[in-house]
């Protein structure tokens, strides 16, 4: 919902209402949102299989770690190795960058 605020906003050319909020709500609004996501996508990344999650977050981090011997090993090192595989990618992408950009 937020992002198609903001797209809405860059598109009416309102964007110059950005420097009117103050930048700790921005930081605070955004790391919340981002613990919100990444509050969403443990279970999956590591493989618990969870029927029904309550939706405060208390509750979900409570099911989490009542849940946690159940860890699917095979999506956790998948997941894992997604996560090292996009925290490294800029060195392959600096070094080879020309031959990454070739349209075949």
């Amino acid at each position: 919902m937020a992002g198609f605020l903001i797209i809405a906003f860059g598109l009416v050319r309102l964007g110059d209402l950005l420097k009117f909020i103050p930048y700790p709500l921005i930081v605070g609004f955004t790391s919340g949102i981002a613990l919100i996501i990444f509050s969403s996508q443990v279970k999956d990344f590591f493989g618990l299989t969870i029927d029904t999650l309550p939706a405060d977050f208390i509750g979900k981090w409570t099911v989490y770690f009542q849940h946690f011997t159940q860890v699917n090993w095979y999506a956790f090192g998948i997941a894992l190795a997604t996560v090292v595989i996009s925290l490294q990618f800029h060195r392959v992408t600096t070094k080879y960058r020309a031959q990454l950009s070739r349209s075949c």
